[in-house]
């Protein structure tokens, strides 16, 4: 019987596994995202997509205050099975952030570090200066601001359903990098920050920073 988690869904467990790999959504994105991947790892991982609060079937829970509380809670309530077997830790953009504040607890708390952190289209952990005030925005207000960042399409707007599920999600999730205070605590794996060469968000410059955040080594790569 498939085990049933708070913290993960369209899980792929293999019994015999050597690897487990999470993986962390982007801003206001659900685990459903990852759900055909699983199927396309070799037998030697096990797959967990991440389900963060306020998105599919933990919509009702809200998104912890900062980003530091969110990578808190997602290694206490799971350690165990972080320890379980030799794990990577995977995040995409805002994803990459959480990632990253889960493998910094599991290393100070629980003495467990990942294997690999891979930090995809997310620029260093940082103060974010001049971000937008959300809380002054109404929802017409945020979904044009979010079509402005390219975060929703304008497709996407003719879809109020849609906008009903996404936006109070991306909105949490943008809130916790506009007040993201890292600590700047260096984890003890080696980083790898990938990032394509259509992002405008994201730099070789940016990318590289990443080093500053690991005692053993990163390696920015820009897709061609």
């Amino acid at each position: 019987m498939k085990k049933k988690y708070k913290w993960f869904s369209f899980t792929t467990e293999r019994e015999n596994a050597e690897i487990n790999v999470f993986c962390f959504p982007h801003a206001g994105a659900g685990a459903s995202i990852y759900a055909p991947w699983g199927k396309k790892l070799p037998e030697k991982y096990s797959f967990f997509p991440v389900q963060l609060p306020m998105r599919e079937n933990r919509r009702s829970e809200e998104v912890p205050a900062a980003m530091k509380e969110l990578g808190r809670q997602a290694a206490f309530d799971n350690a165990d099975l972080f320890k379980s077997r030799p794990f990577v830790l995977f995040g995409h953009c805002f994803g990459a952030l959480a990632a990253y504040e889960t493998a910094v607890t599991l290393q100070k708390e629980f003495s467990c570090s990942p294997i690999l952190l891979i930090t995809a289209a997310s620029g260093y952990p940082h103060i974010v200066t001049g971000a937008a005030d959300l809380d002054s925005m109404d929802r017409e207000a945020l979904v044009e601001h979010f079509v402005g960042l390219g975060y929703i399409t304008r497709e996407m707007t003719e879809n109020e359903a849609y906008l009903d599920f996404f936006i109070p999600a991306l909105k949490a999730d943008c809130g916790l990098v506009h007040k993201y205070e890292p600590e700047g605590i260096r984890v003890n794996c080696p980083i790898y920050a990938p990032y394509g060469c259509d992002d405008n968000s994201v730099s070789a410059e940016t990318a590289e920073k990443w080093k500053d955040f690991t005692s053993a080594a990163s390696k920015p790569y820009r897709k061609l």
